[in-house]
């Protein structure tokens, strides 16, 4: 799914009119934007997606995780090769689902259990392709029946390699603060790789119990992890280790010039 297709199913999901959600955008959140322009965003072809700013404003006001539309912007973005890549392995899966989703119901003999299956198939066709990879890539293998009893399988190994690929376009994942500083600058994009073991020195990314997400040095000791900045001005934390999820090491970053 392009992102002008992605915008236009966000719009028209959420019930406002252009004009509308151009107002909101400068109500709220002090982006001044046109209908017109919103009309231009979501003409099939377009190559030029919105800005950062203005994704997530529109993002906001439409109800949807603004990392979902500043990933399918960065991708529209993203060299052909990779866009390809990626763009076809989740048309190639939710084409198993569309395919899969009849047949498969007729399997389930309850009827609210029926509805429920057709439903979750439903939502994950209709997922953004950054909502649907990361769901995907949660499972070391997506092994799905077909009706011919045969296995689709993804191994691993491939699962893996499409990981790495959708990491370096994974948008959201930005330094906010100084805390990396000098390291990292503030506002850097971060590049991250998903890893099954992290050793005592990486720079991780990190979300706490309570939801905070922080970019620390990652440091192992017993039962507990201690994430350490870089800039002594921020505190040095001390976590039980099943209080946080890692989202990944910080590869490598890049920053607007």
């Amino acid at each position: 799914m392009s992102y002008s297709n992605f915008l236009s199913n966000t719009i028209k999901n959420s019930g406002y009119s252009l004009r509308a959600i151009a107002s909101l955008c400068e109500k709220k959140y002090n982006v001044k934007i046109t209908a017109s322009y919103l009309s231009k965003l979501q003409q099939e072809g377009n190559k030029n997606p919105a800005s950062e700013k203005v994704n997530i404003a529109i993002a906001k006001v439409c109800g949807i995780n603004p990392d979902d539309l500043i990933f399918e912007a960065d991708l529209e973005k993203a060299p052909e090769n990779v866009k390809n890549i990626v763009e076809l392995m989740v048309n190639y899966i939710k084409s198993i689902y569309k395919q899969l989703t009849p047949t498969l119901k007729e399997k389930i003999k309850d009827d609210t259990a029926k509805q429920l299956f057709e439903s979750e198939m439903l939502k994950h066709i209709n997922m953004g392709t950054r909502e649907f990879v990361t769901e995907m890539l949660m499972e070391e293998n997506l092994d799905v029946e077909n009706p011919l009893e045969q296995n689709i399988l993804i191994s691993k190994e491939d699962s893996d390699l499409m990981q790495d690929i959708f990491m370096k376009f994974t948008i959201g994942i930005k330094m906010l603060d100084n805390s990396m500083f000098p390291i990292i600058k503030q506002g850097a994009k971060l590049e991250l790789i998903s890893l099954e073991e992290y050793s005592n020195g990486d720079i991780i990314s990190v979300e706490l119990k309570n939801g905070t997400q922080l970019i620390r040095t990652y440091v192992e000791s017993g039962k507990n992890v201690i994430l350490i900045p870089a800039n002594q001005d921020f505190e040095t934390l001390t976590i039980p280790k099943k209080d946080i999820e890692i989202k990944g090491k910080v590869k490598s970053y890049t920053i607007d010039l």
